[in-house]
């Protein structure tokens, strides 16, 4: 199916690197991507230091960056998530760090040339 992935999906880029889905708050910018594209993994805080809406604007900051899009799984109806899903290749620690900002972030990405 589209959803499949080799075995090990992120080998080819590496031993120490891994397939992290990254769920991405604009599910159009999802649909330009492709397997094979490029892309820097952004992060911008959803919430003040109590939890409340965000005072202001700030900037993002950069979660990882020039990592190759493995897939982007077709979404099978409604899953209660805000935004798309891409599958990228990343390391360990950058894996933990992605896991740690989609809890209190609005992840987004900038595609690479």
């Amino acid at each position: 199916t589209d959803a499949r992935l080799s075995d090990p999906p992120a080998a080819r880029y590496g031993a120490d690197m891994v397939a992290v889905p990254v769920r991405v708050a604009d599910a159009g910018v999802v649909g330009l991507l492709s397997p094979g594209s490029r892309v820097d993994v952004l992060a911008a805080t959803g919430a003040d230091e109590f939890g409340g809406p965000p005072s202001g604007a700030g900037p993002a900051v950069e979660v990882v960056g020039d990592r190759p899009v493995l897939a982007v799984p077709a979404e099978e109806g409604p899953s209660g998530e805000v935004g798309s899903l891409v599958v990228i290749a990343a390391t360990s620690e950058e894996a933990r760090t992605l896991a740690g900002h989609a809890i209190s972030s609005r992840l987004s990405v900038t595609i690479r040339g």
